[in-house]
């Protein structure tokens, strides 16, 4: 009995993971976050001359294009798993050999806007850099790093299950939104505080 358990088990469970997957495709859409938009937009304050700025663009535009790149690859492994999970009966091994190959994607889809990052900041000097981090915190605070930081650590398994090729900051915070039916109770409970501390959505 526990042999043909556990793979039924594991079919189910993923099942799941593939809906939540699923319902990430381009409708949603992606965004380019982290260090490289924020340089972008302060490029004057944080003192780039004209030929740093230009490099730190090209860095953008490449990472940018690797990266619809990698999403599109993501889109089609899902779209493959959703293929596997639909099969009468479906394969185990086929299915457990597809979560590898999007994880391997995710993982290179990470790296990917890592390296980006790491390279817009070696453009920088020391003192932008330094500069850089402070804007950073700065802007982090008014927008509540505790909360943010407990946001964080309530939902970090969440985003990974459900949002993992979202940007970080409010892109993550929508799609768990979306999926909040399927969210963790702490994950759940840290979204409504957040909502509540930030009151009603302006109308639209």
């Amino acid at each position: 009995m526990s042999r043909v358990l556990v793979p039924l088990f594991l079919v189910v469970a993923l099942l799941g993971w593939a809906a939540a997957a699923h319902a990430r495709p381009a409708e949603r859409g992606h965004s380019d976050g982290g260090p490289g938009r924020f340089l972008d937009r302060h490029a004057a304050e944080l003192g780039l001359d004209p030929a740093t700025l230009e490099r730190v663009q090209a860095i953008l535009a490449d990472s940018r294009a690797e990266g619809r790149a990698l999403r599109g690859e993501l889109d089609a492994a899902h779209e493959a798993m959703r293929g596997l999970l639909d099969a009468e009966p479906p394969d185990l091994d086929a299915v457990l050999g597809q979560a590898d190959v999007i994880g391997a994607l995710e993982t290179e889809h990470r790296k990917q806007r890592l390296r980006a990052m790491v390279a817009i900041q070696l453009e920088l000097s020391p003192e932008q850099r330094a500069r850089f981090r402070e804007m950073r915190e700065r802007t982090a605070g008014k927008h509540g790093p505790r909360g943010r930081s407990e946001l964080r650590a309530a939902c970090r398994d969440d985003r990974e299950r459900l949002c993992a090729d979202v940007a970080h900051g409010p892109p993550a915070i929508a799609c768990m939104r979306e999926h909040e039916d399927d969210l963790s109770e702490a994950c759940r409970t840290a979204l409504r505080d957040k909502r509540s501390r930030q009151g009603p959505p302006p109308p639209r």
